[in-house]
């Protein structure tokens, strides 16, 4: 009994010491979980990173030490085979192919055949004698005993990865499996600075360009989804960038779908390389010209919808105005949004603005206007045309160059409309009467302004 009472005095002095120490201190389970998140993801992404060879002797330095010898394979020991084979810009050289092609068993190593294989990616498409080198490695993957589990996939591989269209292969499966391409290439521990995987995000763009109409809306939103998310990378070169764009704004299965337009509208505009292509003009520079011009009409559009709805008296009038300029959507090209002190306040109380698709402002306390640029047949002066809010303003023409003059331009921030007097050529579209359409019409196409 004593002994069992001392056992127990014993494990409770214990429990008190456990209890003081460090060790002791209750955890937090979400600081611990996000340390362990984080050790986790940063497996992942070593684990998705290609290895970098490291030379163990200056590559170039090596290289003129073997060609002061003429290139007698016996001048190398193994550290400087190694050091020539991890380095891409000596590893494809022809001299160290043909010193391999006759003696092929240092690719027997795994860094020297890794180091090869890693230059050959680097490299592809601007190797001389590229066959050659697609020879060599093949043969040393068939031959290779040891059990490293890239190289037996690189030689499960071999015929996908190393010939002169293995940028088209890669490209173009990852397309038709939906694949991200670049999910594809870190399979294949294939840098995205390496040439191969450059021409393989270009090849991907051009099967996704060239891939038929989605038939379904699910279908639709799932493509613009992958081409978005998946084809246009950061990686992808500018103008395969711009092609893949362009191809999307023109395509009908996105014009007819308001939704889809809308999403790429918006990812269009938010770009860094493209944006606005009224204000972003050199960033639109590479762009298809079918397709500036779409852009264009799809935020004009926006832009006469919303100064009909938000800013004019919501009346049947007003609404035949907006259709009617809905109608020159195709003939507008360079539109603005100009507003008064009252239209911008109550806009901004409402927090409206950021529905406006680009706006400046105008000197006038309650007219707003809103301004189109219109392209005249036959290469005339464009006209430009201000349509006012308020009633009893109607649509007034000018001369680009003699609203600019009086004005400013249309990317100005400020519009002097007070200076807009009244010029010779200058005409009025009165919406008023019956058919007023018909006669508007005509009188713009006596400007050379059609639909």
């Amino acid at each position: 009994m004593i002994g069992i009472q001392e056992a127990l005095r014993q494990i409770d002095l214990q429990q008190q010491t456990i209890g003081r120490s460090y060790l002791a201190a209750p955890l937090d389970a979400n600081l611990e979980c996000k340390t362990l998140a984080e050790v986790s993801a940063d497996f992942a992404r070593r684990a998705s990173e290609p290895r970098k060879l490291t030379p163990l002797l200056d590559p170039e330095a090596v290289w003129r030490q073997w060609a002061a010898s003429q290139f007698d394979p016996d001048c190398l020991d193994a550290r400087q085979i190694r050091t020539l084979c991890v380095s891409p810009e000596t590893a494809t050289r022809p001299e160290l192919v043909s010193a391999l092609q006759k003696d092929s068993s240092a690719l027997a190593r795994t860094s020297c055949l890794m180091g090869l294989v890693f230059s050959y990616f680097a490299k592809w498409g601007q190797i001389r004698q590229q066959n050659e080198v697609e020879v060599l490695i093949a043969g040393a993957l068939r031959a290779y005993s040891r059990r490293n589990p890239l190289i037996l996939k690189y030689r499960e591989n071999a015929g996908l990865l190393f010939n002169p269209v293995a940028a088209d292969g890669l490209g173009s499966r990852a397309v038709e499996n939906r694949e991200a391409p670049k999910v594809r290439l870190a399979g294949f521990h294939i840098g995205l600075a390496a040439n191969l995987a450059v021409s393989t995000l270009s090849s991907a763009a051009r099967t996704f360009r060239s891939l038929s109409s989605p038939a379904s809306p699910t279908d639709r939103q799932e493509r613009l989804k992958y081409g978005i998310q998946d084809v246009l990378v950061p990686e992808l070169q500018l103008g395969d960038f711009q092609s893949v764009v362009s191809a999307l704004i023109v395509s009908d299965w996105v014009e007819k779908n308001p939704n889809i337009r809308q999403e790429l509208e918006q990812y269009v505009l938010h770009h860094k390389e493209l944006g606005d292509p009224r204000l972003q003009v050199k960033n639109w520079s590479g762009m298809d010209q079918a397709a500036t011009a779409k852009f264009l009409q799809w935020i004009a559009r926006e832009g006469i919808v919303f100064f009909f709805n938000h800013i004019l008296p919501d009346n049947n009038a007003n609404r035949r105005r907006k259709d009617f300029w809905l109608e020159y959507l195709g003939a507008i090209k360079d539109f603005q949004v100009a507003l008064s002190t009252c239209d911008y306040t109550r806009l901004y109380a409402r927090s409206r603005l950021t529905e406006v698709p680009g706006f400046g402002r105008v000197d006038h306390e309650t007219t707003s206007a809103f301004i189109m640029r219109f392209g005249v047949r036959g290469g005339g002066d464009d006209v430009i045309i201000v349509e006012f809010s308020e009633t009893g303003n109607a649509a007034h023409v000018f001369p680009a160059s003699v609203f600019q003059r009086r004005a400013g331009k249309l990317r100005n921030f400020h519009f002097n409309f007070s200076k807009l007097k009244h010029e010779a050529n200058e005409y009025r579209i009165v919406h008023r009467g019956e058919n007023w359409e018909m006669r508007a019409r005509n009188r713009l196409a006596s400007w050379g302004v059609r639909r």
